[in-house]
């Protein structure tokens, strides 16, 4: 099954993301050594990637800090804040 995986620099971001994400019924991985991150199951494909990109967008505009690291089929993309 795919998955989208996005990096969290924290334990506080991890689950900051994974609320953001709860209807997409995330898991957060990892540890305090190794870095923590959120994975989305993609149930219905497209359908589910856009929606859960568009989350992941909406959560990088509201918080101050800087840009998600996502990765998706193997590749690695950058989600950047639209702030103009």
């Amino acid at each position: 099954m795919r998955a989208i995986t996005v990096e969290a620099k924290s334990l506080d971001s991890a689950r900051n993301l994974y609320d953001v994400l709860s209807a997409f019924h995330p898991e957060l991985l990892g540890s305090e050594e190794e870095g923590y991150r959120v994975s989305v199951e993609l149930r219905n494909d497209d359908r589910d990637i856009i929606a859960v990109l568009e989350a992941i967008d909406r959560y990088v505009n509201a918080r101050p800090s800087g840009p998600a690291r996502v990765e998706l089929d193997g590749r690695r993309y950058t989600i950047y804040a639209n702030h103009v």
